[in-house]
């Protein structure tokens, strides 16, 4: 709390005040982190209208999202908090994936087929995500290329290759 307080440069009781307790804060955090994606997929989902663009330019998305918005050291900082928040932020991620993708599942073989559903895709592609964040890749790039040939979905035609980075609201 002391260190958390020293960054937000406030007292350590104005930071009691607000947050009485470290599950307080924490929780915040992690409340603050799911909303921090949610805006980031709608924002992404609103800016590719095509199923196929929506779902290649949410991969990018989800193989940074963790990393540039809350970083590795946390893992290292906190790991018992990470793995919690991880895991309390697989349900409402996965709903908001499957309903702002929404169609642009269907881009995935074994959807379209009826093998699995929206919701099963949306959790795997998460699944993946966070282990990324937990054992980082080493080229990002062939983490999506590997994503793209297991959901099937190919480069768009006219998207830019290479890593692209999601982009924040602050």
């Amino acid at each position: 709390m002391s260190a958390v307080a020293a960054e937000a440069h406030v007292s350590r009781p104005t930071l009691y005040r607000w947050f009485p307790t470290k599950a307080l804060l924490l929780g915040a955090i992690a409340a603050n982190e799911t909303e921090q994606f949610d805006l980031g997929l709608q924002k992404l989902a609103d800016s590719n209208p095509d199923p196929a663009r929506r779902l290649d330019a949410a991969l990018r998305y989800l193989v940074t999202y963790l990393e540039d918005s809350i970083g590795s050291d946390s893992i290292r900082v906190d790991p018992a908090f990470s793995l919690q928040s991880l895991g309390d932020s697989i349900e409402p991620h996965v709903a908001s994936l499957a309903r702002v993708l929404d169609n642009a599942l269907d881009e995935i073989a074994t959807v379209r087929d009826g093998v699995v559903t929206r919701e099963q895709a949306a959790e795997l592609l998460l699944r993946v995500a966070y282990s990324h964040y937990l054992v980082p890749s080493r080229n990002p790039d062939e983490l999506i290329e590997t994503l793209r040939a297991f959901t099937t979905s190919q480069r768009p035609p006219g998207s830019r290759s290479g890593f692209i980075a999601p982009q924040r609201d602050e």
